[in-house]
């Protein structure tokens, strides 16, 4: 006999894992046997969520804090990974949150944009060495096709106008050029990469910070667009370890076209190199 599981050997880091989706993605993962490594800011929070999943699964899960609003730090994160693991089979990025004042980090990004579009984006490109050749999958909890318009470069950090919801619409954009440009350069080295987004989701608290009226609209369309946590980590989780092609997926894992923006590969590559350099840009700040 043995106690093998469906994802025995297989280790999963999942950023923002110390709380909603992040959370109970990796509880599900680590339920299918995997060897879990949550990150987030506050290392007490997350060693309490990686005993939670520890109780409740038996699974190894580890903690690695990180701040992904700079990216020294989300170098120093990855560098820390992999003098420690030699191996990623799954990456999820559900490190989230929303600002209702345009804030900048200390190299001067908009927060949002800076957490979750830059800091993807790097450790996407710096974990290459520990992810090809294994079927490996990225998973980004973000738009999933749910915007069609053209990424707005002239405003990626609020530079012109700013709320929290055009700061989401953003990085929802940005990711989906992100997944797709991934893919056409390393998809074939076996890495699968999957934007995905569960819509308005009822439980997370990302909510609480808007003002009321915004709050009240985003709760109401979560019933009717939206996802709970738990409905939007089985996703996550059917991403991880099913033979879904890369690609845009909303809720329920319906695959999404691609807009006629990020159909255009010179598009893509712009955004790309734009990036590049401001990453470059950001760390010699």
């Amino acid at each position: 006999m043995t106690n093998e599981t469906p994802l025995s050997g297989k280790r999963a880091l999942i950023t923002g894992g110390s709380a909603g989706i992040g959370e109970y993605a990796a509880l599900e993962l680590a339920r299918l046997g995997a060897h879990i490594v949550i990150t987030g800011r506050r290392e007490k929070v997350a060693s309490e969520a990686a005993e939670r999943i520890r109780r409740e699964t038996g699974s190894t899960v580890d903690v690695l804090t990180a701040d992904l609003s700079l990216m020294k730090g989300t170098q120093a994160f990855a560098e820390a990974y992999m003098e420690r693991y030699e191996a990623l089979d799954i990456l999820v990025h559900s490190a989230g949150g929303t600002a209702v004042r345009r804030t900048l980090t200390a190299e001067g990004a908009e927060l949002t944009y800076a957490t979750q579009y830059l800091a993807r984006f790097y450790l996407n490109n710096l974990f290459l060495p520990v992810l090809k050749g294994r079927d490996a999958r990225v998973i980004a909890v973000s738009g999933g096709g749910s915007v069609t318009k053209r990424l707005d470069r002239t405003n990626l950090h609020g530079e012109i106008s700013y709320s929290s919801l055009k700061a989401i619409e953003t990085i929802s954009i940005a990711n989906d050029y992100l997944g797709i440009e991934f893919h056409e350069r390393h998809g074939r080295s076996g890495i699968r990469s999957y934007v995905y987004g569960p819509g308005p989701v009822r439980g997370t608290g990302l909510s609480a910070p808007l003002p009321f009226l915004t709050r009240s609209m985003f709760t109401l369309s979560s019933f009717v667009i939206g996802s709970t946590v738990a409905e939007a980590a089985r996703d996550v989780l059917h991403l991880a370890t099913g033979e879904h092609p890369s690609g845009l997926y909303q809720r329920r894992l319906k695959q999404a076209k691609p807009s006629k923006h990020l159909q255009d590969a010179a598009e893509r590559n712009a955004v790309w190199q734009d990036t590049e350099r401001e990453i470059a840009q950001r760390k010699a700040s």
